[in-house]
């Protein structure tokens, strides 16, 4: 393959990428409305049927908490699809992926995602107050925040790449 078809094929797969990211984007919206809606209308019931408050209630603090929790990292989901769909369509108009501008959509996907790793565990036990044993170690995501991680440095790699460009450009 040429230089040319190589372009064409990053355009085009851009293109599609940053589409997908739109509708993953409004799929993460729709949720994060139904997590957060249902965090508010959670009702638990007792055998029979009767309400139960969350004063005391480990079920219903927990389910409130989970339903908060999923919202805020929905939400996050739901930003960092429009960062990628920005950063896609970028590609896919320009045909270049090393910009400084798409370094910074990088480092901030990154950084999302190790915000996502721990920030909605947290707020959610802040606001419901909900606590059990081991809550520590379940508001934190180690995964999701080796990928955001991950994520971040391959900013790096862009970087070294756009400086390579550069130099490239530079001497033609």
């Amino acid at each position: 393959m040429n230089k040319e078809q190589i372009i064409s094929k990053m355009k085009n797969g851009s293109l599609v990428i940053g589409i997908l990211c739109i509708l993953a984007a409004i799929f993460n919206g729709v949720l994060t409305f139904m997590y957060l809606v249902s965090q508010y209308i959670y009702v638990g019931r007792d055998a029979n049927g009767e309400e139960i408050t969350i004063e005391g209630n480990t079920v219903v603090a927990a389910a409130k908490n989970a339903y908060l929790r999923n919202g805020l990292t929905a939400l996050l989901s739901m930003t960092l699809m429009i960062i990628a769909a920005i950063l896609f369509f970028r590609i896919a108009k320009s045909g270049v992926p090393f910009s400084s501008f798409n370094i910074t959509l990088v480092r901030g996907i990154g950084g999302l995602m190790i915000l996502g790793s721990f920030l909605p565990g947290f707020i959610a036990h802040a606001i419901t107050g909900f606590s059990a044993d081991g809550i520590f170690l379940s508001m934190i995501s180690p995964v999701a925040m080796i990928n955001g991680l991950l994520i971040f440095f391959l900013a790096y790699i862009i970087k070294y790449g756009a400086m390579l460009q550069q130099e490239s450009d530079e001497t033609l």
